[in-house]
């Protein structure tokens, strides 16, 4: 992580389009103390690769916000 952020607890999201245990992504939600919150989103599968994505946040989260990813609600 660059300094100053700070990750919390990852989130695994499975695809829809892989059998692989791996086969899906991971979301993290992204603080600091001078930005709002961002998700960042991770290839399960390439973890090291960085984020594929990031979703920009309007506002700022406690930065021990927990969560579960529920598909078809």
């Amino acid at each position: 992580m660059p300094k100053g952020l700070y990750c919390n607890e990852p989130v695994y999201v499975k695809s829809i389009k892989s059998e692989a245990e791996d086969g899906g992504y991971l979301l993290s939600y992204i603080s600091s103390e001078h930005t709002k919150g961002e998700v960042w989103i991770f290839s399960a599968s390439e973890i090291e690769k960085g984020p594929i994505g990031k979703i920009f946040l309007p506002e700022r989260l406690p930065p021990v916000f927990h969560g579960t990813w529920v598909n078809n609600f």
